[in-house]
Parts: C-alpha cells; structure tokens; sequence
C-alpha cells in the first residue's frame, strides 16, 4: 500500500473539527496555525476511519521533502515496518490482513501526522506569479537537468497561459520511463518545484 503526502487532507473550510490539539510549537497563540491543525485533525480521523481522535501535540511543522522520512520514522518509533517508495517521497507498509493491526496502524498514522505537519505554506494554491516561476523552472531548467541525466521528455510543454490555467499540472516527468532504482537519484538532482518557490 502507497501512502501519498498525508498533509494534502488538510481541507480549507472544514470548521473547527476535533479538539485534537494539546498544544502547538513556536507560537500557541498562531490562530492560524491552530485552524490549520485542527483542519488537518478533522480530515485525517474521517480518512482513517478514528471516531475518537487522541490529543496529540505538535512537535514542529516540517518541510514538504522532509515529510516521508520525518513519518518513517516517527511510525517505526511506533512499531510499523515502514519503507519509502522507490522516489523517496511517499510511503510503503507490508499487507495488514488483521482488523486490530490495521486500526493501530492507521492511529500510529494519525498520531505522527499530527505530531509533524507539513507547514501550512505548502497546502496554499500557488499564486499566478508562483505559478510562472514554476512554468518557467520546468519548461527550461528542469527539462535541461532530466536530458542532463540521460533521460528525454517526450512532450513539449504547454504554452505559459494553459500551465496557469490548470494550475500547474504539467511536469516534464509525464511519459519518462524511469527505473525504480534510479528514480530517487534523478529526483534528487531534479526536483520538480524549485527551492524558492514557496518563499515568495
């Protein structure tokens, strides 16, 4: 089983949700940050199928490259076999066939996504500026760095205003064949958002 970004089920707009939030790190008083939490608390129990979430303080906010390595090891702590996919940036658990495993299991989940959440700064649709700096990264530098490592992109990008249109879908990554044991080390060399994308 692949588990995707965890904190992409932050949802905007779904109230106040569980009262889930011991505490938070840096500044409890961030009323933003705290309707962050408890957003991503309300969607995280619903997916996972927990009725009565526990209180779970937040240790830190992380970064969106740390969050597959920060939950491995967090649900390792918590006792799961736990593995990265072969790109470094989701997740892998062996089969769970009994009940009782998979409700812990997805609890040991809930509890290390509410421990470290992606920051907030992530979950927040791109700007159109954001979003012609990210045209502009993937269209020249990024397809450059992948032909750089061997590998061809078989499409031409879209024209700017379509990539904004669609909120920035394409990635010169769609239809290039790379083999599992090569995919971390060319997504390392190239990533598909550039560092500074979300500093603007």
């Amino acid at each position: 089983m692949a588990l995707c970004v965890g904190a992409a089920l932050a949802v905007a707009g779904c109230g106040t949700g569980p009262q889930s939030i011991a505490g938070t790190a840096g500044d409890p008083s961030d009323t933003s940050i705290r309707a962050y939490l408890e957003s991503n608390a309300t969607a995280l129990a619903s997916s996972y199928g927990i009725q009565d979430p526990p209180d779970v303080e937040m240790i830190r906010l992380i970064e969106l490259d740390e969050w597959a390595d920060t939950q491995r090891e967090c649900l390792r702590e918590a006792g799961f076999d736990v593995q990265l996919t072969a790109d470094g940036e989701g997740l892998t658990y062996p089969p769970a066939t009994d009940t009782a495993v998979t409700k812990n299991r997805n609890l040991a989940i809930y509890t290390c996504e509410m421990k470290y959440p992606v920051d907030p700064k992530y979950m927040t649709p791109l700007t159109t500026v954001q979003l012609e700096d990210l045209y502009q990264y993937r269209a020249g530098e990024l397809v450059a760095c992948m032909e750089d490592q061997g590998y061809t992109v078989p499409s031409k990008p879209p024209s700017q205003e379509v990539f904004v249109e669609d909120g920035g879908q394409w990635s010169p990554y769609e239809g290039v064949a790379i083999d599992d044991g090569d995919l971390k080390r060319v997504i390392e060399a190239c990533p598909q958002v550039p560092a500074d994308l979300y500093e603007q």
